[in-house]
């Protein structure tokens, strides 16, 4: 799956085309882009035995069926203040997007995967598969981030 910045930029990107009308102040805005970023930073919370049970959530989130998932987000609007709304409206936004964008990138992840499991490398096998997944997503994050940061090899943003 993509990671933070690639998300991050993505997020960004939609809010400046798309999800202007569902954010209105900056507390709106950050709900969006937390949103944006899914449970992924669920999974980032194993080290500390008193935040493990967040990574068992984040793995129930993405492992769940995207459209029960996104179904109960909205849903759980009934249990919030009617002032809290904008705000809560504005995460699910982000979590959408965070949703297509996974949904679109995750496709060329695996034929990749698969490519190389199966390409006859020594030592590389289908075995192989979650570490090699990791290395292409790890590839594409540094390649979104080359792109967000410079504008060519030589030019800073």
């Amino acid at each position: 799956m993509p990671a933070i910045i690639t998300h991050d930029q993505f997020g960004r990107k939609a809010l400046a085309k798309a999800a202007a009308g569902v954010v209105s102040n900056e507390r709106e805005r950050n709900a969006f882009l937390l949103g944006n970023q899914g449970p992924d930073p669920l999974f980032y919370c194993v080290a500390n035995p008193t935040t493990a049970k967040y990574h068992k959530l984040g793995n129930l989130m993405h492992h769940a069926d995207p459209s029960a998932l996104l179904f109960s987000l909205a849903q759980s609007l009934v249990y919030l203040p009617e002032a809290a709304h904008p705000l809560a409206k504005a995460y699910i936004a982000g979590f959408l997007c965070h949703y297509l964008l996974d949904r679109a990138e995750h496709p060329l992840v695996y034929a990749q995967q698969y490519a190389l499991c199966d390409a006859g490398i020594d030592g590389l096998s289908d075995k192989d598969g979650s570490e090699v997944h990791a290395i292409i997503e790890s590839d594409l994050e540094f390649h979104t981030w080359l792109a967000w940061r410079y504008t060519t090899p030589t030019a800073k943003r």
